[in-house]
C-alpha cells in the first residue's frame, strides 16, 4: 500500500513574538525537536521559494500589490512602505510602521504630496493599506532592496538600495524624506507626541513572474495579500481558515501541496485552542502518515522541515519549546539533539 504523498506548508507568522514564556505547546515541542532546520533571510523569501519564484530579486511587490488588488499584471513594481527612522548624531535607524496607526485622511495627503514629486520622473504611487504602499513604474527598476524586516531597528545606511540605479533610488529616498519632514501631516503629529512618516522603504523590486503549475492544491489563509496574490498567480483556490485541522484534513482528498496559515494573535486568550485544535491534529496526521511532510515557520530565523519517518524518532531529546524560540532569537539556530 503507497501513502499519499500530501506535504503541508505551515505558516505561523508571529508566533515566536506573541507566545508567553509559560504556554506550553507540547505538540509544536514534538515537531521541533524532530525537526531539520533551515536558516531563512525572511519570510517573504521563504514563500517565494516554497513556490518556485527566483529571479533578480524576489519580486514580492508585484505579488502582494496583487493580492491588494492593484493592476500589478504589467509594468515594475516596488514596495515604497511609510516608516519612522530615528537618527543620532551619525547614524539613521528604522523603527518600521506597524505603531504608526496612519489615518486614512493623512495618507491621502502623504501620497498625494509625494506623487507630485515623483510624476516628473513617470511614477506613480498607490496606498491601499496603511502599512502597504506601492510604486508604478514603467521603466525596469534596476535595484536590489531589503526587505523592511531584515532592516529594523539598524543602521539604514547597510541597507539602502544597490544596484545599477542606485544612485537614483537613494537620491530619491532622500528627496522624500526632506518632503515628509516639512509635511504639516508631520508637523501635527509631532506636536501631539505622535511618531512621524519620515520617509518611505523601498523594497520587493520587480515583475509579476511567470508561473508553471505545480502541485499546489488548496491554500488556507487569513488576510494575507502575499497568500492571495500568489493563490491567483498560480490559480489555486485560497479559502478562509476551517474551524480545526481535522476539518482542513478532510479536505486533502488528492496529492500535492498545501498551505495554511495561522495567526498567532488570535489564540492569545485561548492558547489551548492552538494546541488541541490545530497542532495536535496536525502532529497526529503525521505520525499517522496522512502528511508526508511538514515544513513550517513560526516567525524566526530558520524554517523547520520533518518527515512522518522523522515523526517517528523517540530518542530524540526534548528541549522545552521556550529554549528553542530563545535560541531562534539570539543565535539564528536552534539548539542539537
Amino acid at each position: 500500500m503507497f501513502m499519499t504523498i500530501r506535504n503541508l506548508k505551515l505558516i505561523i507568522p508571529d508566533l515566536a513574538e506573541t507566545l508567553p514564556n509559560d504556554v506550553n505547546l507540547p505538540s509544536l515541542q514534538y515537531l521541533l525537536n524532530r525537526s531539520i532546520s533551515t536558516p531563512i533571510t525572511h519570510k517573504e523569501a521563504l514563500i517565494c521559494q516554497w513556490f518556485n519564484i527566483s529571479d533578480f530579486e524576489f519580486p514580492v511587490a508585484a505579488i502582494i500589490g496583487l493580492g491588494d488588488h492593484l493592476p500589478t499584471q504589467t509594468n515594475y513594481w516596488l514596495r515604497a512602505d511609510p516608516v519612522q527612522l530615528q537618527a543620532d548624531l551619525s547614524t539613521a535607524y528604522l523603527l518600521g510602521n506597524q505603531h504608526l496607526n496612519l489615518q486614512a485622511d493623512e495618507m491621502k495627503i502623504l501620497v498625494n504630496s509625494i506623487n507630485k514629486l515623483i510624476a516628473s520622473d513617470d511614477l506613480q504611487l498607490f496606498a491601499p493599506h496603511p502599512t502597504r504602499w506601492y510604486l508604478l513604474s514603467k521603466q525596469p527598476l534596476q535595484i536590489k532592496t531589503c526587505n523592511l524586516q531584515q532592516a529594523m531597528n539598524k543602521d539604514i545606511a547597510n541597507y539602502l538600495p544597490q544596484g545599477e540605479r542606485q544612485a537614483y533610488w537613494r537620491r530619491l529616498f532622500t528627496e522624500i524624506q526632506m518632503l515628509l519632514h516639512a509635511s504639516p501631516i508631520n508637523q501635527k503629529r509631532q506636536a501631539h507626541g505622535l511618531p512621524t512618516i519620515n520617509a518611505v522603504w523601498f523594497w520587493g523590486a520587480g515583475q509579476l513572474p511567470s508561473f508553471k503549475p505545480g502541485a499546489w492544491q488548496t491554500i488556507w489563509c487569513y488576510d494575507d495579500p502575499l497568500l492571495k496574490g500568489l493563490s491567483q498567480l498560480i490559480n489555486c483556490s485560497a479559502k478562509p481558515l476551517s474551524d480545526n485541522f481535522s476539518q482542513i484534513l478532510q479536505r486533502m482528498e488528492t496529492a500535492g501541496d498545501y498551505l495554511l496559515q495561522l495567526s498567532a494573535q488570535s489564540f492569545e486568550s485561548n492558547w489551548e485552542k492552538l494546541e488541541f485544535n490545530w497542532l495536535k491534529p496536525i502532529w497526529q496526521a503525521l505520525r499517522h502518515k496522512n502528511l508526508s511532510q511538514i515544513d513550517f515557520y513560526i516567525g524566526t530565523m530558520n524554517v523547520f522541515t520533518i518527515t512522518a519517518k522523522r515523526s517517528q524518532y523517540f530518542w530524540k531529546k526534548r528541549y522545552p519549546l521556550i529554549n528553542y524560540l530563545d535560541y531562534e532569537k539570539k543565535n539564528n539556530s536552534p539548539p542539537t539533539a
